[in-house]
């Protein structure tokens, strides 16, 4: 089930056909409810109430690792992730934070090696997205896409990209 794509929430009765836990209760007036990371969950409140929602994530190894398993989820799901994990980790070890801690070290370490070989990834094998034909890394002047119209595309400001024919799958 993808609920990414959803306009609405799934019913109780599909989330337990496909065994996802979710929390169901009612938000009283004045309250502040707190749920942890990747909690499901329906809010019902009887009058006014104010909807406010955090991306918090605590500087500590649970959190970033949970955040790197969404974040997967995200990726493979082909859905927006609202949290740019990469470029917060490149912002912590620019700045040198968590140099003393060494799970943490390692797990951004391990993100940071991931992310270049992910970039390698995107160098070495760059296709049309939209029918699949190999992008050349060379120009050639006036020639386009001829099935998808995209005479250029840009691969994360990485290199120009450039596809000379578009063959549909």
């Amino acid at each position: 089930m993808n609920f990414h794509n959803l306009d609405y929430w799934p019913g109780e009765d599909k989330l337990l056909e496909n065994n996802i836990p979710f929390f169901k209760f009612e938000q009283k007036a004045d309250e502040l409810v707190y749920l942890n990371t990747g909690c499901f969950h329906f809010v019902q409140s009887n009058g006014y109430c104010e909807n406010v929602s955090w991306n918090v994530g605590q500087p500590t190894f649970s959190q970033l690792a949970i955040l790197m398993v969404a974040f997967d989820h995200y990726m493979e799901s082909n859905a927006y992730n609202q949290v740019p994990v990469i470029q917060m980790v490149w912002t912590a070890v620019k700045n040198k934070k968590f140099v003393d801690d060494p799970e943490m070290y390692q797990l951004m370490r391990n993100i940071m090696i991931r992310s270049l070989a992910h970039t390698r990834w995107y160098l070495d094998y760059p296709r049309c997205e939209v029918c699949g034909t190999e992008v050349k890394r060379e120009r050639m002047e006036h020639e386009f896409c001829s099935e998808c119209d995209i005479p250029e595309q840009e691969l994360c400001n990485i290199f120009d990209a450039f596809v000379p024919s578009c063959r549909e799958p």
